[in-house]
C-alpha cells in the first residue's frame, strides 16, 4: 500500500504511452516510475475506489508518485483539484498477472 500525490493528465488529448497503448481522454490508466507495465492497482480517495493498470512511465517532476489519466481522476473525484493525496494498493504486478499461453502438438518437427 502506498500513499502519494498524483497529478491528473488533463492536458493529454491523445498520444502514445510507454507501455504501447494510446492515451485519449477516455483512457483509464496510470503512470508510475518503477512498477511494471500492466500492474493492476486499486486507488482510493475520499470514499471512492477505482481500478487501473500501469500504462505509462512517470511522473518525473514535483515529487509525485502517480500520474493518473483524466478519466481515472474523474472516477476518483479528484478533478479539478490537480493534485491530491490518494491511497494505492498494488493488486498484481505484470509478472503475477494471468498469462495467455498457446500450446500446439505436432507429430514431428517437420510439421512446425
Amino acid at each position: 500500500e502506498e500513499v502519494g500525490e498524483r497529478l491528473d493528465r488533463t492536458e493529454v488529448a491523445a498520444g502514445p504511452a510507454t507501455c504501447g497503448q494510446t492515451l485519449t481522454k477516455k483512457t483509464v490508466g496510470v503512470a508510475h516510475k518503477k512498477l511494471p507495465c500492466g500492474t493492476r492497482v486499486v486507488f482510493a480517495y475520499q470514499g471512492r475506489c477505482a481500478r487501473a493498470k500501469v500504462i505509462d512511465r512517470g511522473p518525473y517532476f514535483g515529487g509525485r508518485t502517480w500520474d493518473l489519466t483524466q478519466r481515472l481522476a474523474k472516477r476518483l473525484g479528484t478533478v479539478p483539484a490537480g493534485t491530491a493525496r490518494i491511497r494505492a494498493t498494488v493488486m498484481a504486478t505484470h509478472s503475477d498477472a494471468d498469462i495467455d499461453l498457446s500450446v500446439a502438438a505436432f507429430k514431428n518437427a517437420a510439421s512446425v
